[in-house]
């Protein structure tokens, strides 16, 4: 596999969206299409690794000072891209107690560098498919709004979303057949999830399902959905964080778990 190149962006822009949600946009003169060929393959929904030092830095950034083996590494989806200009929408959620990323978010501004690997592809939703089912918590849910607004507008399915505020329903591009159905919660609580697939009219035809949430709900959807054999090509389930657990805890619970699928 070919080496992911190294950009350093410059902060450009902060919105606070939610309770639980931040939009930060980047920009760097090196993240073009011109400058870059892989860049033409890249979209929203992709993920990009996000760059913090273990230590603080003193000096400015640069690629040839960016020594990854030193820095936490945290994955994020990419809200929006412009490969033309060089600028990249990213949408945080907070979480608490946070780690390295979010002590990075709490304390970001305008104008601050951070460096960043990628972008790399995520799966989607098997367009081929006759129906979607998305599933996503406070930490997939961008990944999850990207993949559903790429889907046709004739597209129809369900979407079950579990945040912790009412305030995070994120406004997003839907088709008019897709059901979005809110949940709110205080963790990880997949019972409004298992209650809902529990109870699902399973629909006809091919369905594609695309699951990012908390490892725990993860697990679960995986034991609903096991019966129904779908095939890898139309589902994705990956669990984005553990609770209670550091990133590298939660790696090795999540490799655990894909083997033994």
């Amino acid at each position: 596999m070919a080496k992911r190149p190294i950009f350093i962006f410059s902060v450009t822009q902060i919105q606070k969206l939610s309770p639980s949600f931040q939009r930060i946009s980047f920009q760097s003169d090196d993240f073009t299409v011109d400058k870059n060929s892989l860049l033409a393959d890249a979209h929203p929904g992709d993920y990009i690794k996000l760059c913090l030092p273990k230590a603080e830095q003193f000096v400015p950034l640069s690629v040839d000072n960016v020594d990854l083996a030193s820095m936490y590494k945290r994955s994020y989806s990419i809200r929006s891209l412009d490969v033309v200009k060089g600028i990249l929408t990213m949408d945080f959620a907070k979480h608490v107690p946070c780690g390295p990323a979010g002590d990075w978010m709490a304390n970001v501004a305008v104008g601050d560098q951070v460096a960043m690997t990628g972008p790399g592809p995520v799966q989607r939703l098997n367009q081929s498919a006759d129906s979607f089912l998305v599933i996503a918590d406070v930490a997939g849910l961008p990944a999850a709004i990207a993949n559903i607004e790429a889907l046709a507008p004739e597209a129809k399915g369900l979407c079950i979303f579990e945040v912790p505020h009412a305030d995070d329903q994120l406004e997003f591009k839907c088709p008019k057949d897709m059901t979005v159905s809110w949940s709110t919660t205080a963790g990880a609580k997949p019972e409004h999830i298992k209650s809902l697939l529990e109870e699902l009219d399973w629909p006809a035809g091919l369905v594609s399902i695309w699951a990012a949430a908390e490892y725990s709900l993860i697990k679960k959807v995986r034991e609903i959905l096991q019966p129904k054999k779908i095939s890898s090509q139309f589902a994705y389930l990956s669990s984005y964080w553990k609770l209670n657990a550091s990133d590298e805890e939660h790696k090795a619970s999540k490799k655990k778990l894909s083997s033994a699928s």
